[in-house]
C-alpha cells in the first residue's frame, strides 16, 4: 500500500498520505493538507489500477468520503461516496454516491460529475468508513 501511494505521489506531485493499517487488513489513508477535486478521483482509481503493480490475487476496494461542497456537479449540501464500481471495464471512471442516494458519473474527460441510474456500489464501500 505504501509502494502504490508513494508512486501516485510522485506522478501527481503530491505529498505521500499518511497511511494507518486498521484490523481486518483495511487501510485508511489521508492527506492531512487535502487534495484537489481531481487528485481524489485519481486517487481511488490508482488504487484499484495501480501501475507496475500485480493485484490478480488480491481483492481491492478503494473509496473516498468527500466532504459536502466538493465534488463538482454534486449539490454542495451533499457529501459522497467515491468509488470503482463493481465490474468496471473503464479504467478512466468513477463513480459516486451523495447522502440521499443519487448516483452519479465521473469520467475523468468531463468537468464535473452527471447523474446515473445505475451505481453498482461495491457492498464493503459503506463498511470502509465506519
Amino acid at each position: 500500500m505504501t509502494k502504490i501511494f508513494a508512486d501516485f505521489a510522485k506522478m501527481y506531485d503530491v505529498a505521500e498520505p499518511h497511511i494507518v493499517e486498521r484490523s481486518g487488513r483495511i487501510f485508511s489513508i489521508d492527506w492531512p493538507d487535502g487534495l484537489e477535486e481531481a487528485h481524489v478521483l485519481f486517487a481511488v482509481n490508482y488504487l484499484h489500477y495501480p501501475r507496475d503493480f500485480d493485484l490478480d490475487s488480491r481483492s481491492v476496494v478503494g473509496a473516498a468520503r468527500v466532504r459536502p461542497g466538493n465534488l463538482t456537479g454534486i449539490a454542495d449540501d451533499q457529501s459522497a461516496f467515491v468509488f470503482v464500481p463493481e465490474n468496471d471495464t473503464h479504467y478512466d471512471r468513477v463513480h459516486a454516491v451523495d447522502d440521499n442516494g443519487q448516483a452519479y458519473l465521473g469520467d475523468f474527460g468531463s468537468a464535473s460529475f452527471v447523474p446515473i441510474d445505475d451505481a453498482r456500489m461495491p457492498r464493503d464501500v459503506e463498511n470502509l468508513f465506519r
